[in-house]
């Protein structure tokens, strides 16, 4: 794939996905890279999807997943706990 093909993938994915995610706070560039890498749509079940992104008892044992999905899903989510948690320290 050349790069001029994953720009304008990233960018379609930019356009026409992330205005469907409602957590504000969160660095679009995590977002992308996490679509990019594992699309939940490209997968059948929940099942499939968190056995691609490592999260299945299966996918650790037999080490067959994708590394760079669960890392960005990990990061995704620590942003999102720290998003959170900066937000009760401001309410108190």
């Amino acid at each position: 794939m050349k790069a001029d093909e994953t720009t304008d993938i990233l960018a379609q994915i930019y356009t026409e996905e992330l205005s469907k995610v409602k957590i504000k706070g969160v660095n679009t560039r995590l977002v992308v890279r996490l679509l990019s890498e594992a699309h939940p749509r490209r997968f059948k079940y929940l099942a499939g999807y968190l056995k691609y992104c490592g999260y299945t008892n299966e996918a650790r044992t037999t080490k067959k997943y994708n590394r760079e999905a669960k890392s960005m899903a990990f990061l995704m989510a620590v942003e999102v706990k720290n998003l959170f948690n900066r937000i009760e320290i401001n309410d108190v």
